[in-house]
C-alpha cells in the first residue's frame, strides 16, 4: 500500500513540475495563454477551421502551392507562398519566428517539408493542415478564388 501511495506522489509531483504540453486538440484560447514555446506540428482540417474562425486569433495563413494552384481555389484569407519559388527559404528567413502560422498545400507533402524547415529555423507557432486543401475540402469547408495579398 505504501509503495502505491509513494508512486502516486512521485507521478503527481512530476506532472505538476513539467511545462504545459501542447496537444493538437487544445482550444486556441489555451494556445494564446501559453507562454512556453509553441508547437511546430500538424493539425486536422477541423482544428484549423475552428482556429481560423476564432475572431480573437491572429493567424497568418499560407497556401504553399503554386500561383496556378492558388488561383484555382484556396482557403479564405490565405496568402500564396509558393514552396517551389526560388526565394521560398529567403521569405521564411525574413518572417517573425513567433507569429502564429497555419499553412497547407495540396495534400500535405510540401507543407510537411516546409514544417521541418521552419522547425529547424526556430519557428515556434506553426501548424500544418494534415492532408492539405484536399482534407479541407473533403470536410466540406469553403474555398475561394478571390486573391488575398
Amino acid at each position: 500500500m505504501m509503495r502505491v501511495i509513494s508512486s502516486l506522489v512521485v507521478l503527481m509531483t512530476l506532472s505538476a513540475c513539467g511545462a504545459p504540453t501542447l496537444t493538437s486538440r487544445m482550444p486556441v484560447q489555451q494556445l494564446s495563454a501559453m507562454s512556453a514555446p509553441r508547437a511546430v506540428t500538424t493539425i486536422s482540417a477541423a482544428e484549423a477551421h475552428d482556429w481560423l474562425a476564432d475572431p480573437n486569433a491572429s493567424w497568418t495563413l499560407f497556401d504553399l502551392r503554386t500561383p496556378a494552384e492558388y488561383a484555382q481555389g484556396h482557403l479564405i484569407n490565405a496568402s500564396d507562398l509558393d514552396f517551389y519559388a526560388s526565394d521560398f527559404q529567403a521569405k521564411l528567413e525574413g518572417m517573425d519566428r513567433h507569429q502564429p502560422i497555419i499553412m497547407y498545400c495540396h495534400s500535405g507533402n510540401r507543407s510537411a517539408k516546409a514544417l521541418e524547415m521552419m522547425r529547424a529555423m526556430g519557428f515556434r507557432n506553426v501548424y500544418d493542415i494534415k492532408g492539405g486543401i484536399v482534407a479541407w475540402q473533403a470536410a466540406g469547408y469553403p474555398v475561394t478564388t478571390q486573391t488575398t495579398r
